[in-house]
This record gives C-alpha cells, structure tokens and sequence, in this order.
C-alpha cells in the first residue's frame, strides 16, 4: 500500500473511530440536543467514510501526489486522546467532539498540500468543509448550554 493509500485508510479510521464514540455516548445520553448533534455528526461520518472508501477502491491509481509532503506528513499528530468513558461529564464530552472534529479537519487540510490534481483537491476541500460545520454544530450546542470553547482548552 503506498504511503497515501495509507493516509488515506488513516482518515477512514479516524471517522470511523469518531463515529463509535458518538454512537456509544448517544445510547447512554437522555440529553436531546446532544443526541440530535451526534446523530448529525454520525450522518456526516457516514458520508465521509463512503467517500473515503470508494477514493481508496477506485481513484487511488488516478491520484497524482507530492511524494515529497508525503514523506514530510506526520499523521501522529492527529491523533487525540480519547479518554472517554460513560460518566464523561456533558461539557466535557463537547470539548472532546470539538477536538476529534478539529483533528480531523486539519487532517483533511494538509492532504491538500499532498494532492495536485485540482479534481482530488476539490474532495478533501469538501471533507475539510464537512468538519467545519460539524465545529460549528459542536460550538452552537455548547453556546446553547452557556459553555465556551475556552473551557475546552
């Protein structure tokens, strides 16, 4: 598997992770915003990791890639820690959505420097659109409950 392939299966499983941490705190929570906001978020992974999937099955031939910020990316840094359990408290858990989703827009961000035709971009520009609006869904819900992201830092 070439080193962007396996970029990409990187992403694939960050969404993928991200997802079964919100399907697990939305069968505990009996807070309704919050369920409605990861079942949200839930549709919007689904969607992210079908695109994912069908760009690994098919277009992974077609892709023309700078080697050099292949080699250069560091996807470690990526990764946060999910110290999750089900007594997470409420605001708590917010930030960490916050965290994951921002994660993983940067992720999708720098693969732009890693892609050169303008039809690839265009893909990972949307999936870094995508996160954008699920940080605002997490921003709106925790504005909502009269948190603020700087309690998240």
């Amino acid at each position: 598997m070439s080193d962007f392939l396996k970029l990409l299966a990187t992403a694939k499983q960050l969404e993928e992770q991200n997802a079964e941490v919100y399907e697990i705190y939305s069968e505990i929570t009996d807070h309704f915003g919050l369920m409605q906001l990861l079942r949200a978020l839930r549709t919007g992974i689904e969607t992210h990791t079908k695109a994912l999937g069908r760009f690994l099955d098919h277009r992974a031939g077609d892709l023309e890639v700078d080697e050099a910020q292949i080699q250069a990316f560091d996807s470690s840094i990526y990764e946060v820690e999910r110290s999750f359990d089900a007594a997470m408290e409420y605001r708590d858990f917010l930030c960490m959505i916050l965290q994951l989703e921002g994660r993983l827009q940067s992720f999708y961000e720098s693969l732009l420097q890693v892609v050169l035709s303008t039809e690839h971009r265009d893909i990972f520009r949307r999936l870094a659109a995508d996160q954008e609006k699920h940080l605002w869904l997490a921003r709106s819900r925790l504005e909502l409950e009269n948190f603020t992201t700087d309690e998240c830092l």
